[in-house]
């Protein structure tokens, strides 16, 4: 055993090393083209010495075939150098986070003690904002992203003063308006306080705009974005820096055309620079150039660029105003119809500035491969089974497909072509992953808007279809399985993602859960209700609930109390969404989603075929010398695109493939075992690395069944345990109803239950293959909890769980909850017992209003700064921003 220990770790410690090298490899390639372009643009590396640093690397760039040369495309070796500057090492870091992810997870923790939890509270700290300041800043930012926002900020500026410092240095010479007409005047530097300065700078900032789109808009933004993997960041928080990035994009764009308006107009007729006085007309007016005026062509391109970039900016603050917050929440549909003007932006961005393919290539490849593939998440439609359980709020249910799996916390995208074909909007999952085995899943909409309100329209007329594509988001129960405890807070709706994740949390045996739920009516307590007390009454030392219903708009307050709203919750013997469309057949939502290692490899492929697209059309374009430098653009552009096009062609190929193999290779059910269910995949397998291959299920928490004392006939159970010795586990349901069973394999094999082998009663489920596959016996629905008992929902069940939903309400009827106060009590309860820690570690997870998750944070700042000296509470606050 020692020897295999040994060779396990070592083993274990070489994964870690090479995973963790291949990882760090990726981050610093993706970071390389921001790094590198401050030096890039510097006097220092091009004017500093004669030949400069730049006259170098042009050279080696264009006799070097490293990917591509001037004999292959025809580019000029100064394109050459920025295609290996700027895109080449975006396609190294896609293929290097590709391998790494082929590589198994190593188990070791990079980060673990009492300094690291102290620097992850300091960086998780939360910064608010006075109400006065949100017209222009978020509500509150934490302390990790404020060092995010200024890193950037740093990189951005530094990229505008090193090109703005090498620009007035080298004179007025390479301006392209205000150039001195004195040849010696126009190579001496430009005055800082000029208007030639102003010039640069107009031009600095527009590039800089330009660079922002590419890199941090379009680059981080699509929901299968690897760079986003990369990162660690789920898309819900990269949706709120899009955001502010954009804002930010926005604003440089004006000030760069305000800067060049002013320019146009303070020096139209200056005798130095315009003595004919239509430095206005031969730039702002559209038909400025007309027959009667002597335009050399330079000039007749320049005004159609300037033309160009004003169409821009016309369109990007449209675009803008339709993206304010009061217009994605009032008016979604619009908002999301208009920001697809972003591709018309793109095409005259592209006309006015010729570096622009150059700087947006690679994000406009990772956005068009997403945007492309989430198109065909329109053929996975399914009958969906859809009820009203409370005013406004609408229960869909679907039947899941055996290669579908999710994790607590994910959410999918929703379209109801009934009330739109075109919306899709995200929904959290309720269900949790264990539940019903993983073959059904949960989500609940409540009406909010135009659109949620026409599903509930729909809802009359049953079987409702509806599409989905998923799953989306980040395991977030997983990183709480190793907390001291975990608070979980929902209000009103927003308690759909922690229901899963506590059922998830309380499944797989992680730390005791408080979870906290504020509702303003009874009708809305009632969707949940029943659930949250059964499951508490199953869980008693795991799961501690508390709600408060604030009674928002109730007329007769007084007549509502903790008892009479126990007392009208309706227990049913199945799990919520039992019931599903008889005869839909099950939907697979990650049909068109790749693995992490497969969304990587096909991300470096666009990247490198958009490229050498760009390469060809370049070639061509040498070719044509008749051509017009705008055809040559649009022609770039163009190929650029076909490229994408034929890499999606090719990966719907693969998956279409994938897909038809599987389903080949999966044997059709006996009649004895017709309800077995397809085996887990292996985290490692060659599956993994198959485009189509699904994402691999987390990994199933040992289980075995069997006969319990006390277990009425016709239940089923299912026990907590090691599983056949395999060192997988399989869950098993059993039924305990007397009589012959269908159960494959004739021998006998104990199970554990409490941590003995038990004997099986008679009933001896055998193992196929290397893994067990989990066995249903057909027979009743399979239950919630798994605690041996009397069966959940009955009379002693049920009343149990009316005493904790009486528990769950008392004194908080028509109150609204004491977050610190709460937070207080968590603390409490949760070092009491781990006296000998000196830290304490508690997870906390928030959606709701603004105002609640406001609150959270500020009692978790307040927290993770008291205690004793023997022991520290350290709220550990992650707040998913599930607001957009």
């Amino acid at each position: 055993p020692s020897t295999h220990q040994n060779t396990a770790a070592n083993s274990d410690m070489l994964l870690f090393v090479v995973r963790g090298a291949l990882l760090l490899c990726a981050i610093c390639a993706a970071l390389f083209p921001s790094v590198i372009k401050i030096y890039e643009t510097s006097w220092q590396f091009r004017e500093a010495a004669d030949p400069s640093v730049y006259d170098k690397w042009r050279d080696y760039f264009a006799e070097k075939p490293v990917v591509l040369n001037n004999e292959m495309t025809g580019l000029s070796d100064k394109t050459l150098m920025r295609i290996h500057l700027f895109i080449i090492p975006y396609f190294v870091a896609a293929g290097t986070f590709g391998m790494a992810m082929l590589l198994p997870k190593s188990q070791r923790k990079v980060f673990s003690g009492s300094l690291w939890l102290m620097l992850r509270t300091f960086f998780r700290r939360s910064i608010h904002f006075p109400e006065l300041l949100q017209v222009v800043l978020p509500a509150r930012i934490t302390v990790g992203e404020m060092t995010g926002v200024i890193t950037f900020l740093c990189m951005n500026w530094g990229i505008f003063v090193s090109r703005v410092e090498r620009s007035l240095f080298r004179g007025s010479k390479k301006l392209t308006f205000l150039v001195d007409s004195d040849k010696d005047a126009s190579k001496e530097p430009i005055d800082p306080n000029s208007w030639q300065a102003c010039e640069v700078w107009a031009l600095t900032l527009g590039i800089l705009a330009i660079l922002n789109m590419g890199w941090y808009l379009f680059l981080p933004i699509g929901k299968r974005s690897v760079f986003l993997d990369m990162f660690g960041i789920s898309w819900d928080s990269a949706i709120k820096y899009h955001r502010w990035i954009g804002y930010y994009t926005f604003w440089l764009s004006v000030v760069h055309g305000i800067m060049y308006l002013a320019i146009f107009c303070e020096k139209n007729g200056d005798s130095n620079f315009d003595p004919k006085g239509v430095l206005v007309k031969h730039n702002l007016n559209a038909w400025g150039c007309n027959a009667e005026d002597e335009c050399d062509e330079d000039q007749q391109l320049m005004l159609r660029r300037n033309m160009y970039g004003i169409s821009a900016i016309v369109l990007l603050i449209i675009m803008v105003i339709f993206s304010l917050a009061y217009v994605r929440r009032h008016f979604f549909n619009t908002f999301y119809t208009m920001h697809h003007l972003v591709f018309v932006i793109l095409l005259f961005l592209c006309l006015h500035y010729k570096g622009t393919i150059i700087l947006v290539l690679p994000g406009l490849a990772v956005y068009m491969i997403d945007k492309l593939l989430g198109l065909l998440a329109s053929s996975n439609g399914v009958d969906a089974s859809a009820k009203v359980v409370s005013p406004g709020v609408v229960e869909l249910t679907v039947p899941l497909s055996s290669s579908s799996s999710y994790a607590a916390g994910q959410y999918v995208q929703v379209n109801v072509p009934a009330a739109s074909a075109l919306e899709w909007h995200p929904f959290s999952i309720t269900s949790a992953p264990h539940e019903r085995e993983g073959k059904l899943l949960t989500f609940h909409i409540k009406a909010l808007g135009d659109w949620t309100n026409k599903v509930l329209d729909a809802v009359q007329a049953e079987p409702l279809r509806v599409r989905l594509d998923g799953f989306y988001g980040h395991d977030l129960a997983a990183p709480l399985l190793d907390k001291a405890g975990v608070v979980l807070v929902g209000g009103g709706i927003g308690v759909t993602p922690m229901i899963s994740i506590a059922m998830k949390l309380l499944h797989a045996g992680g730390p005791k859960v408080h979870l906290l739920w504020v509702v303003r009516s009874v009708e809305e307590f009632n969707v949940f209700g029943a659930k949250l007390s059964s499951a508490a009454a199953a869980h008693p030392d795991k799961l501690s609930v508390k709600v408060w219903i604030t009674l928002s708009g109730t007329a007769n307050k007084d007549s509502v109390t903790a008892a009479s709203v126990a007392e009208q919750l309706v227990f049913s013997s199945k799990e919520a969404g039992a019931n599903v469309v008889p005869g839909s057949p099950p939907v697979t939502p990650n049909k068109w989603t790749m693995p992490p290692a497969a969304q990587a490899l096909v991300t470096a492929l666009a990247i490198l075929t958009s490229t050498a697209a760009f390469g060809l059309s370049q070639y061509v374009g040498s070719e044509q010398n008749e051509w017009k430098p705008d055809s040559q653009r649009v022609f770039d552009l163009f190929l650029v695109i076909v490229s994408l096009l034929s890499v999606v062609l090719v990966t719907l190929v693969a998956l279409v493939g994938s897909l038809r193999f599987q389903q080949a290779s999966t044997r059709p059910p006996s009649p004895a075992s017709s309800a077995m269910m397809h085996p887990p995949q292996n985290d490692n397998s060659v599956a993994q690395t198959i485009l189509l291959a699904p994402t691999s299920p987390d990994a199933l928490s040992t289980h075995a069944v069997g006969a319990v004392p006390g277990m009425g006939d016709g239940q089923q159970v299912m026990m907590t345990g090691a599983a056949f010795g395999h060192g997988q586990a399989a869950p098993v349901v059993f039924n305990t109803n007397p009589g012959p069973m269908a159960l494959p394999g004739p021998r006998p094999i104990p199970f554990v239950y409490g941590g003995y082998p038990q004997p099986m009663g008679g009933y001896y489920p055998q193992p196929i293959g290397s893994y067990p596959p989990p066995v249903q016996v057909m027979g009743p629905d399979p239950l919630h909890s798994f605690a041996p008992g009397p069966p959940p929902h009955s009379s002693s069940s049920e009343s149990n769980a009316r005493q904790h939903a009486l528990a769950m309400l008392d004194g908080r009827i028509g109150r609204r909850p004491d977050v610190s106060a709460e937070f207080d009590s968590v603390a409490v309860a949760t070092t009491a017992p781990l006296s000998a820690e000196p830290v304490v570690d508690i997870g906390v997870m928030a959606c709701g209003p603004q105002q609640l998750v406001a609150k959270v944070s500020a009692a978790c700042n307040d927290r993770s700064q008291r205690g004793t000296a023997s022991r520290q509470p350290f709220f550990s606050f992650v707040e998913e921003d599930w607001d957009w």
